[in-house]
């Protein structure tokens, strides 16, 4: 006699009865399960498996009994009985569905509500029909094809298919999404119409989409354990990246996910920026993108910035006895993915180099994606020994560089360039610099910076006005900041670089940029911020952590609204200092300029930039290049103003002394034979000795800081000429400066620089030496 064909568990009498009575539901001719709800989500605590001989498998949830699920002796005999007088189906697996063999529900719902699982060689395993919640339909219903010919509304058998197999054989990355929507959204644009495509080369992810296979797993974020993960090791992907929904539930998934992969793995993490539920089949959020003129611009997160470590860590080997706990193993490929940098004890994310943690940081981040809670311990037993440190090359790419030997914290900005007119931000520089030459320098200057990474200049900037409010900082921090990398500018106050031992705000950036320059240390600022400025590496001291060296690649921005900002040396080669507008922008306009700004403004800036030399010769019809390493800083009116408004005190009254004497030749101001001050005419010059000097500004100024080294520099950039030994003069050994008359006059007695002062030339300096202050008209006259 033949048996029937099962079609559902519940035409088995004693089967019904008992899942029933444990609460659970059909999933598939062989299984049902017990389900608890959490929200939109479930999460299965019992799945219990039936054959032709009755009950053949409990398995239960983490921290659950199967004795609570498991059936009385009666039950169990029953459906011995009961289930072998049964014919039970298979699954089956072909190339197409007869459409009129279909459900009704199946066959006529849009193409769009219906989802095609297919295996690697494109053979269907089963169909999924997305429902009307709204009309009480259930959101997602299984189908598959059984060995009786009959479609039912049942999953397949044993562990759930991925959406989108076949493109398994085209990739070596894959994509996991949530659901088969969103998988489905991103592989259609990837491979579909040419309208499609367009729309795709559209999508703010193009890039990043791009060249990868896009998956769905189904059954509900909390039970990925229903997955069949094994066919992408066997398909041989080598990195996972899985794109969870924006909820907690989905979230919590991706561990689990994680520790099923065996592959790099990363968590694509959507921020609060993005609707709750969000996926990859959704519309990004209006917010995200901002229109200038007919081009609209993508202004939200970008890909890297919502990419997030991964890997599961860890292995469970075999315990060597029933009590023992089991051995855990470090996968190899986690171990190539982090490094451990031993100069400052940091572990180090290969793949992006700003993430570097503490060891306690490092156990507690990857405590999700392991079996131990000391994966730093495990780490070091199976590292290698490499000894690896961190390097920071600007223009290169970020990781590992040199083999092995160092890693590249260098990250780029993260804002790409975007054609379109830069009329507003050319429009906010004629404002800021009005002095048209002077612009040009900082468009070289600024343009080199954002476009070329790779370039450390010798100079940096210092923008000064006396005025409040003007656009310095607006260039500096909102303009340049963003577009070097937030994580390659930092804005640290001037009494920090002044005053505090640590400088961690010099540590792999490409820009600091300092709001007010002037505290009343301004000479200390300038002999401090020297090295900062040339020095090609840099020993960087920061709280808890150790001392190290790294390249220096650091450029300035210093903005002051004082005139005495900075004490600028006469030879300055460091600062490019342009005259800036004193009077305030219109506030509608700042206002409109942060909007354009915000609304796409700063990839444009960077295509300017980067189009910098040509825009030049067609907009200015001159040749502006870029600057090169080396370069010195050009002078301009400015800094000129502020070279004579940072002498000292002490050295503009030299420069009322030796103004003269340069000019005018000397005079000697005496008593004649009646005690009368006269005026006396030094045809052969005068010299000057450096004791004198100073004890005449004593006189003068009582106070003052400057060395005798200031000093003798000064008059010598001044015009007067100092002999390189010191001469003895009334009993002390002193350096003397001659007058350019006297070095005309008395040339044939001039040291020749290698010899010592002849006794002639050091009787004829004493002759001619007088004191300041006889070469000073008496006050009054």
């Amino acid at each position: 006699m033949t048996k029937p064909i099962l079609s559902s568990l519940h035409q088995i009498f004693s089967v019904r009865s008992y899942i029933e009575r444990i609460g659970a539901e059909v999933r598939s001719i062989r299984t049902a399960v017990v389900k608890e709800t959490n929200g939109k989500y479930w999460d299965d605590v019992a799945t219990i498996k039936f054959g032709s001989e009755g009950l053949e498998s409990i398995n239960v949830a983490e921290g659950r009994s199967p004795k609570n699920y498991e059936p009385d002796e009666d039950e169990t005999k029953a459906m011995v009985v009961e289930c072998g007088q049964f014919t039970w189906p298979e699954v089956q697996h072909v190339r197409r569905w007869n459409k009129d063999d279909e459900p009704p529900e199946l066959r006529q719902a849009p193409a769009d509500k219906v989802f095609t699982f297919l295996d690697p060689e494109g053979r269907i395993l089963m169909k999924q029909l997305r429902g009307n919640e709204l009309k009480g339909e259930p959101k997602y219903r299984p189908y598959t094809l059984w060995s009786d010919g009959v479609i039912r509304n049942l999953e397949p058998d044993g562990l759930l298919p991925l959406w989108g197999l076949p493109q398994l054989k085209k990739y070596t990355t894959a994509f996991l999404h949530e659901g088969a929507k969103a998988a489905r959204h991103i592989a259609e644009l990837i491979g579909g119409t040419l309208k499609e495509h367009r729309e795709f080369e559209d999508h703010p992810w193009h890039n990043e989409l791009d060249h990868a296979a896009h998956l769905g797993w189904i059954g509900g974020a909390q039970s990925p354990h229903r997955t069949d993960w094994s066919v992408l090791k066997k398909a041989g992907i080598q990195h996972v990246y899985i794109v969870s929904d924006n909820d907690k539930q989905g979230v919590s998934a991706v561990k689990k996910i994680a520790k099923a992969l065996h592959c790099p793995t990363f968590h694509v993490q959507f921020t609060s920026d993005w609707p709750a539920s969000f996926d990859l089949g959704d519309e990004f959020p209006k917010t995200m993108f901002k229109e200038i003129g007919n081009r609209t611009h993508f202004i939200g997160h970008a890909f890297e910035e919502c990419v997030y470590p991964a890997t599961y860590a860890t292995s469970l080997g075999t315990p060597k006895t029933p009590k023992a706990a089991p051995p855990v193993f470090l996968r190899d490929y986690f171990l190539d993915q982090w490094s451990y940098v031993d100069d400052v004890a940091l572990y180090v994310w290969n793949q992006r180099p700003d993430f570097r943690k503490t060891e306690d940081d490092f156990n507690k981040m990857m405590a999700a994606f392991s079996d131990t809670s000391k994966l730093s311990q495990l780490f070091h037993k199976a590292y290698t020994g490499r000894k690896i440190k961190l390097t920071y090359q600007p223009g290169k790419p970020s990781g590992i560089v040199g083999g092995r030997a160092s890693i590249n914290i260098f990250t780029p900005t993260r804002i790409k360039a975007t054609p379109g007119d830069p009329a507003p931000f050319l429009e906010f520089m004629e404002y800021l610099i009005p002095d048209a030459d002077d612009r040009k320098e900082v468009y070289r200057w600024a343009a080199t910076l954002i476009a070329k990474p790779g370039t450390r200049m010798h100079y940096s900037l210092l923008l000064m006005s006396e005025k409040q409010g003007t656009g310095k900082n607006t260039f500096a921090e909102h303009i340049l900041g963003p577009l070097v990398g937030d994580l390659n500018f930092s804005v640290p106050s001037a009494s920090h670089i002044v005053k505090s031992d640590f400088n961690g705000w010099i540590e792999a950036k490409r820009l600091v940029v300092i709001s007010e320059i002037y505290e009343g240390g301004s000479w200390i600022a300038y002999q401090k911020m020297k090295h900062f400025l040339t020095d090609k590496t840099v020993e960087v001291n920061e709280k808890h952590q150790r001392a190290y060296k790294i390249e220096n690649w650091a450029h300035f921005v210093a903005c002051s609204n004082s005139r005495r900002a900075l004490r600028i040396e006469d030879d300055d080669r460091r600062w490019l200092i342009p005259s800036i507008e004193e009077a305030r922008w219109p506030v509608e306009k700042f206002g409109a300029f942060y909007e354009w700004l915000e609304a796409g403004g700063l990839g444009i800036i960077r295509h300017w930039a980067e189009e910098f030399e040509r825009w030049s010769k067609r907009e200015l019809g001159i040749e502006l290049r870029y600057v090169k390493t080396g370069e010195i800083a050009p002078a301009t009116t400015r800094k000129r103003e502020m070279i004579v408004d940072s002498q000292s005190d002490a050295v503009k009254t030299l420069v009322s002394l030796v103004g003269g004497l340069i000019e005018d030749g000397a005079t000697e101001w005496a008593p004649d034979e009646r005690g009368r001050v006269v005026e006396t005419p030094m045809p052969d010059g005068v010299v000057l000795t450096s004791k004198d000097i100073r004890e005449w500004l004593r006189s003068e100024l009582r106070m003052f800081n400057d060395t005798d080294y200031d000093l003798g520099k000064a008059i010598v950039k001044l015009g007067m000429t100092k002999i390189k030994d010191q001469i003895k003069i009334d009993g002390r050994m002193v350096y003397v400066y001659l007058s350019p008359h006297a070095v005309e006059k008395h040339r044939d007695l001039m040291p020749n620089g290698r010899d010592r002062p002849s006794a002639e030339f050091c009787g004829k300096v004493r002759e001619l030496r007088r004191r300041p202050e006889n070469l000073m008209p008496p006050r009054g006259m």
